[in-house]
């Protein structure tokens, strides 16, 4: 879609009468409620009238969340593709200050208003200083010896079920109503910095892995990290990014959209943070600027380093905080039109919810000028004017030597003049620079003014004839300026007069003050511009095949014509590409691709597959100048179902004198798998999920439903020093149960001792027979043994039991005595850690770490003198009390095999 039109169709966001509090952060509104709706929509006679001020609203579509980051990288889309433009408010303290009885309430009747956002801090001091809810309920349960600025400090591994009880039901109240929460896990150093220093990395990795497992499975989130004036030494670094490390490790399910805050000096954006620390989590921008908002959006758009990501203006000033509504709304139409896909707006009696508690009335029905512009403003872009604001881009300002204003030429600043001194990240009081956003293909341009001039525009950058309109950002109404504008030469467009909406918290001494007249001009073609052509659509691979389901993978040049994309698929060959074969994916709508002139590739995930089953698809992609099929149809086999997944126990790390982390993999073998483990201070015999506590208590870690091993953990706490704790890992799914190898651990604050070979060597050689293998080893203390380790690099066709053990050395250096054995056990392919039976304390010497086959036969990773990999076959036994120096082959090569002692 190209064109920006009124229609008086009573469609629109009335202006409530009553009392209104404004947002801390508006993010701007989703769109049209599926892509061909805009199409459709014409302009109607009488544009010049505003939006009926009725009880009608607009809620814009329903979102299936969570977020996620666009094909292209430029926006942000649900799971089924639909583009949100974040229109959002900031009940900051709302778990704090308001009854959970109220949540919904006040959810409904935000979204009544279109929003679709909202900014919460899980854990804060504006309510309270400790963040205890307003009846009472901690946010933990335990402290420690230190104190902080609210008294002892909280211990974050030990969070409140009670308290984040009420964080669910926010939760559940916002996914009612459509609500997508932006949450802050701590505010950072403003109020919490103490408690980060107090808890550490460690605490606060706990504390995180706690808020991902608790909210996996809820996925209107966005996990908002660090609050205000975070990132500022390395140790602080280090603490909150433990928090996001532990979200991510256990947020699994379908992973959340991360956002950092930074605190703004000229102003500061997510991308300004340590990208060596940060690289790996943040997958969304946010701007944090006082001044001039589209300086910084300019910056973030233009960066290609550290990343190309979506950006939003995160936090402005606020209403009523030094600034009025005039700035508010200057701060988010610079925004929008400057590559933001979204800007956050706010005023203080929203954001503290200061007692007396519950406050919801703070919340509901904004009437403050501020906030009645927002409404206007989501109204421009996702309502009645109709039009893809995704496919918009900024015609970046002078400080861009590449993209800087080639659009507007006279009146960026003030009229008849093309300076470009007002230009900067200046106070927004005091700023004027007019901002444009264009289409890529010429079809319309969009000019933000914030005062009163005449501007000059380049029309050659128009694709055709144009009809262009002046848009009030006070009320919402429309004036057609003309409507048949060539796309030749320049033309010049001057501001209306004042308008008594301009007048609203206009602080200027003029009472009809030029600097308080700000206007949206808009010039449109109203259609795909000329020489566009249909997308050229070419169908790639299908790939993640399971037993029910994959992901489908095309891309398509838009041929300057924005363009969307989906898929066709069936189990019957349609011979060529069409759209009306099978099943289309998704169901309605597709993969917004933009309308830039060069391919994009795109993908759709499919589910509800049968197993064993061929499936035959194709990509297909269209703009308003038609629709292709790809000319190739490509096809893909489901794999079969019923195989149980496959475990293997890893060995725990971060082990300390009270906490562990249990580590395991488990491949799914193509079907919905999930994971945990089991672990007690009693040997179990083997695996099994009766024994010891359970890890998590209940539910598990989404595995997915691949082919490949996947690497999973948990965190446990509460663990007694010094003693030997004995894990498996254990999944299932619909085709049954799967568990790996018993493994154990000492609980102790010190470091253990590996001695071996931890490195897996590669090669194959294969003839061997009848052959213990010894390993020689040194050990640099005395220490207790507790595991043996050995990779195995493959499975024969019977694949048997194996032993390991550990021998003394004799006075000439062959092997000797029996030390230590593991019981008998089914190896797996990758690394097998077992206990020995009893744990032995060894003296500083050299030893031979020994493997022997029961029966069957297995691939090691063996080195002999040629360095390679060897076929062992060697139906043994037991192993001997001593090493066997006639009868049987010894082997003296260096394999993966190795053991862990604790001193």
């Amino acid at each position: 879609m190209y064109s920006w039109t009124y229609r008086s169709n009573g469609v629109g966001i009335s202006e409530p009468g009553s009392r209104a509090r404004l947002l801390r952060k508006v993010l701007l509104g989703a769109v049209c409620s599926v892509f061909a709706a805009c199409s459709s929509q014409v302009e109607a006679p009488g544009d010049s009238a505003a939006p009926e001020s009725t009880g009608q609203k607009l809620i814009g579509p329903t979102f299936t969340f969570p977020l996620k980051v666009s094909a292209n990288k430029r926006y942000i889309v649900d799971q089924n593709n639909v583009p949100f433009l974040v229109n959002g408010f900031n009940p900051q303290s709302i778990v704090t200050g308001v009854d959970p009885a109220d949540f919904n309430t006040i959810f409904a009747t935000k979204a009544s208003q279109g929003v679709n956002s909202a900014d919460v801090w899980l854990v804060q001091s504006y309510s309270t200083a400790d963040s205890s809810t307003w009846d009472g309920i901690k946010p933990f349960t335990g402290t420690l010896a230190q104190n902080c600025e609210y008294g002892p400090c909280w211990d974050l591994s030990t969070p409140n079920d009670a308290y984040f009880a009420r964080v669910d039901a926010l939760v559940a109240a916002a996914h009612q109503n459509n609500i997508v929460l932006f949450a802050t896990p701590l505010d950072g150093p403003v109020t919490f910095h103490q408690t980060l220093v107090a808890n550490g990395a460690t605490r606060a990795n706990q504390y995180g892995r706690y808020l991902g497992n608790r909210y996996k499975n809820n996925h209107n989130i966005v996990w908002w990290m660090g609050g205000d004036y975070f990132d500022v030494d390395v140790n602080d670094k280090a603490r909150m990014s433990a928090v996001a490390n532990g979200i991510k490790s256990t947020d699994t399910v379908n992973p959340k959209l991360f956002v950092l805050q930074l605190a703004p000096t000229t102003g500061t954006s997510s991308l300004d943070g340590d990208w060596a620390v940060w690289g790996n989590l943040v997958t969304l921008s946010g701007v944090y600027n006082y001044s001039a908002a589209y300086y910084k959006q300019h910056v973030d758009y233009g960066r290609t380093l550290p990343a190309v990501m979506p950006s939003f203006l995160m936090e402005p000033k606020y209403e009523d905080e030094e600034v009025a509504a005039r700035d508010t709304r200057k701060v988010a139409w610079w925004s929008i039109t400057s590559g933001s896909v979204g800007t956050l707006y706010g005023a203080s009696h929203e954001w503290q919810l200061g007692a007396p508690f519950p406050n919801k009335s703070l919340l509901n029905n904004p009437t403050h000028p501020g906030a009645i512009s927002m409404q206007h403003l989501r109204t421009f872009f996702d309502g009645p004017s109709g039009f893809n604001w995704w496919d918009l881009v900024p015609d970046r300002g002078p400080s861009d030597p590449v993209n800087g204003s080639t659009i507007v030429t006279h009146g960026m600043c003030t009229s008849g003049s093309n300076s470009t001194n007002c230009y900067g990240n200046n106070p927004v009081r005091t700023n004027y620079y007019a901002t444009t956003a264009r289409t890529p293909n010429g079809s319309a341009v969009l000019v933000y003014i914030p005062s009163s001039r005449t501007v000059r525009v380049d029309m050659t950058k128009l694709c055709g004839t144009s009809t262009a309109k002046w848009f009030n950002p006070t009320n919402g109404v429309y004036t057609t300026i003309g409507t048949s504008y060539a796309n030749t030469g320049t033309q010049d467009f001057t501001t209306p007069a004042w308008t008594s909406g301009h007048q609203a918290n206009c602080e200027d001494a003029a009472p009809q003050s030029t600097n308080c007249n700000d206007w949206v001009l808009t010039i449109n073609t109203h259609a795909p511009c000329s020489g566009a052509v249909a997308p050229t659509t070419t169908t790639s691979a299908a790939s993640n095949v399971g037993a029910t389901g994959a992901s489908l993978n095309g891309s398509a040049n838009p041929n300057g014509a924005q363009t969307t994309g989906w898929f066709r698929y069936s189990t019957s060959h349609p011979g060529t590409c069409n759209d009306t074969f099978g099943t289309r994916a998704p169901a309605t709508g597709g993969v917004s691709l933009g309308s830039a002139g060069s391919a994009l590739a795109y993908t759709q995930a499919v589910t509800g597959l049968a197993a064993s089953t061929t499936y035959y698809f194709c990509a297909i992609a269209s703009n308003p100048v038609g629709v292709t099929p790809a000319s190739t149809v490509l096809s893909f086999t489901t794999s079969a179902v019923g195989t149980a997944p496959t475990v293997v126990t890893s060995a725990a790390t971060g082990v300390t004198s009270t906490s562990a982390t249990l580590n395991g993999e488990g491949n799914p073998q193509g079907v919905a798998s999930t994971g945990w483990f089991r672990y007690s201070a009693t040997h179990p015999g083997s695996c099994n999920d009766t024994f010891g506590t359970r890890a998590p208590v209940s539910g598990g870690i989404n595995l997915g439903s691949g082919t490949a091993a996947v690497s999973f953990n948990q965190a446990i706490t509460g663990l007694t020093s010094g003693t030997t704790y004995y894990v498996c890992a254990l999944a299932s799914s619909t085709a049954g149960s799967g568990s790996g190898q018993v493994s154990s651990f000492v609980a102790n604050a010190g470091s253990s001792i590996t001695i071996g070979e931890t490195n897996v060597l590669s090669g194959t050689d294969s003839g061997l027979a009848d052959l213990l293998i010894g390993n020689q080893v040194a050990l640099g203390q005395t220490a207790t043994l507790q595991t043996l380790s050995i990779n195995v690099k493959a499975l024969g066709t019977s694949p048997g039991n194996l032993t390991l053990a550990v021998y003394d050395s004799l006075t000439g250096g062959a092997p000797g005595n029996l030390m230590a054995t593991t019981s008998s056990f089914v190896p797996a392919v990758g690394w097998n850690t077992v206990n020995v039976v009893t744990p032995v304390s060894l003296p500083a010497g050299t030893y031979w770490l020994v493997v022997g086959l029961n029966n069957g036969s297995t691939v090691f990773a063996y080195g002999g003198g040629s360095g390679v990999e060897r076929w062992v076959s060697r139906p043994y036994g037991a192993m001997p009390a001593t090493f066997p120096t006639a009868g049987v082959t010894q082997g003296a090569g260096h394999y993966s095999f190795n053991a862990t002692l604790t001193p």
